[in-house]
Formats: C-alpha cells, structure tokens, sequence
C-alpha cells in the first residue's frame, strides 16, 4: 500500500490522482510505451513522461510488484525530484537524459521486489516524511489508524494540553512516537527497540523534525527488560500514561505467505512474533502493571487478525497467566474491516 514519497494529499485527492494517473497510463500503447522506452533501448531521445510510466508500470506488472502503477510514478517522481501529483501535470514532457537513466536504475530495483520505500529512501506518514533504511520496517496505513486511535484516547481523556509520558514499544523508524510527539507537545515520549538500526533511525528521524531529547529519545531495550525504575538514588521513576506498541505479530507459519518486498527485506526480529505471533504482546502485558503511573495507564496495539479474541479471552480468563492487573477493553477494525487493534487499560 504505497503513498507518497513527500507532503501526502488527502486520502479523496490521492484517490482522485491515482485514478487519474491510471487512466492516463491506459490511453498510451503499449506499442509506442515498448518503442520509446526499454532496457535494451540507450537512447534518450523522444521518451516522454507518459512513455517512461507506461512501460515502467508494465515490467513491474509482468514481474508480481504490488502496485506497479504506484510504483511506477512514485520513482518517476523522485528521479525527477517532483512530488508525485505532478507528474502527469506533463505528461508529453520529454524527459533528460540523466532523470530517465536514473529512473531505470530504480525501476530494475523495485523489479526485484525491493521496498519503495528503501529505494528512495523515506516515505510518509501522517503528515510528515521520515528516513527510511533497510531493515527498520516500513511504515504502513495500519499503523496510521494505531497513532488516530491513540491521539483520539488522550483527546477524550482531556489529557492534550497536560504533560503526559507516553511509552512506543518496537519503535521500528520512531513513526508512532514521533507523531503522538507532534500533535501534542506536552508530550514526552520514550521509545524502545531490540534493533540498533532501528534505535539510531528512531533517533536521526526524531532530530530531523526538530524534535529534543527532552521531547523524544530511543533506547535499545526488549519490552520484558525495559523497567521504570530510577536508576540511582538520584533520580526518579519514569511512569508512562500511555503505551502504543505495533509489535512483532505474525506467526511463525504465516511468514513464509508474506510478498517477497516484504520477507526478503524487512527485519524479520521485526516481524515474527512467534509460534503464535503473541510473544512480544505478552510482554507488553505484563509489564504494563511496571510502566503504568498513578493514574490510568491505558495501551493501544497493533496486532494480528486473529489476535484480538484471542488476547480478549485470554486477558478475560482472570488466571495466573501474566495478564494480573491488566483489563481488555475493546477492539477495532481497520478501514479494511479487519480485526487490528486492541485497547488495556492497567486496573
């Protein structure tokens, strides 16, 4: 699921571009595309912006890339150094020489499955552009929805102007936390990986949207090491009011059903959350009793389609089982009606 590689439309005006685009693309021959452009084909003369993507998009659909029309002008747009809504403002534009051999270079990487996001090297989400490096996950829509949720509870909870701690458990690129630090400033976020690629990412993003260490910091920590405890007589336990976590979720058999772009490039520790998918999850709950302060602590998470029953029976049994002190909520669909998200709350 691709979005842009700068500022990000409206979901209706990205819909409205991408049909746009798409139509456009069908109305040139695939004949004329195959004449103008191909890998066999040095010159540089003639090929027009509406020849380049045509072709482009029909290699990458020959090849399984999801999205190749997407794809396509997404890599379009950062040869040529233009957001992708304007790409089709020319479309008979003769390209340069430079722009188009940059743009096949990046064409053959994505025809071998490798992350959009990778090639170009950032990505958006919400309402900003993060750094993107193999192999911190990519950010997804999903995940988007986890940070409204979440922003929605502290709304609801009359906590936006006061100061509150907020804890994002598997940071990945720092996309949630970052953003939960944006909308509210009062906010102090802690960020934790077991990834040190992850960890310096989370951090260089941070700084590159002007974000302090007294505003956002990561740390290299598992979620079942990470305790609040002061770390000398001197200072004081930190206690989170908020956890969101899009942790490692899916099982170990569904792995091997993921798309190449996703299980030949990303973090698999990122990924992989078990026999079940549920191992980090748990974790998370039973030190969220540890991280809650005073008041109500409540947790968001991004999970797998077959876990939040699973977690709400399990959480609801009220055993001796690591869920003590824990309470299920609710969960939410995603926008494609999928069971995704789940809320605790500490008792």
């Amino acid at each position: 699921l691709l979005k842009s590689s700068k500022s990000r439309a409206p979901k209706k005006t990205l819909r409205k571009i991408s049909s746009t685009f798409s139509s456009a693309i069908r109305s040139t021959s695939t004949d004329n595309a195959n004449s103008s452009y191909s890998r066999n084909n040095k010159s540089t003369n003639n090929i027009t912006v509406k020849h380049a993507l045509q072709n482009a998009t029909q290699q990458l659909m020959d090849h399984g890339i999801i999205e190749p029309d997407f794809s396509a002008l997404h890599l379009l747009a950062y040869a040529n150094k233009v957001h992708f809504s304007e790409v089709m403002a020319t479309p008979h534009r003769v390209m340069d020489g430079p722009d188009l051999e940059l743009f096949r270079d990046l064409v053959r990487r994505r025809l071998e499955h490798e992350p959009i996001q990778y090639i170009i090297g950032e990505w958006d989400f919400m309402d900003f552009t993060i750094k993107c490096r193999a192999p911190t996950l990519c950010p997804r829509p999903e995940t988007e929805e986890l940070v409204e949720h979440v922003i929605h509870q502290i709304q609801n909870d009359q906590q936006e102007h006061n100061p509150i701690n907020i804890l994002d458990v598997g940071c990945g690129t720092g996309a949630i936390g970052i953003a939960l630090a944006r909308v509210f400033p009062q906010a102090k976020v802690t960020a934790i990986d077991i990834a040190p690629e992850a960890v310096a990412l989370s951090n260089e993003n941070a700084r590159l949207l002007q974000l302090s260490d007294a505003r956002y910091t990561a740390k290299l920590r598992s979620a079942a090491d990470f305790t609040t405890a002061a770390s000398t007589a001197a200072t004081t336990a930190m206690k989170f009011d908020y956890v969101v976590s899009n942790p490692p979720y899916i099982p170990s058999n569904d792995m091997e059903t993921l798309t190449p772009d996703v299980r030949d490039y990303e973090d698999f520790g990122a990924l992989c959350g078990g026999d079940d998918g549920l191992n980090v999850v748990r974790d998370i709950v039973a030190m969220l009793p540890q991280w809650a302060g005073k008041s109500k602590c409540t947790c968001w998470m991004e999970v797998d389609v077959s876990h939040p029953t699973m977690i709400r029976d399990w959480i609801g049994s009220g055993g001796n089982d690591g869920s003590e002190g824990v309470k299920f909520v609710e969960f939410r669909q995603d926008l494609f009606g999928r069971d995704r998200f789940v809320r605790l709350e500490v008792l």
